[in-house]
């Protein structure tokens, strides 16, 4: 049997982490946060790992640490760096 993985709006995503589609778009522009684009409409199409990445993000955030370093982090050196 095979399970079709949920996909989830820009709008659904911010509603759920109080925050401002303004700022997911921002995180993606930035290079944190890469969710799909869906071929037809070009829509982002988030999944349960951007969740767990978004999770990251907040928790970083609420830290004051700088997208920059953020994006580091997550795309650039390991964690324990």
């Amino acid at each position: 049997m095979r399970y079709r993985t949920k996909k989830y709006y820009i709008g659904e995503v911010a509603k759920f982490y109080g925050t401002t589609v303004d700022a997911l778009r921002l995180y993606d522009k930035k290079g944190l946060l890469s969710p799909a684009k869906d071929d037809d409409n070009r829509y982002r199409e988030y999944t349960r790992e951007d969740f767990v990445a978004m999770d990251y993000i907040m928790r970083m955030r609420r830290l004051d640490i700088s997208l920059e370093d953020i994006r580091m982090m997550l795309n650039d050196h390991m964690i324990e760096d």
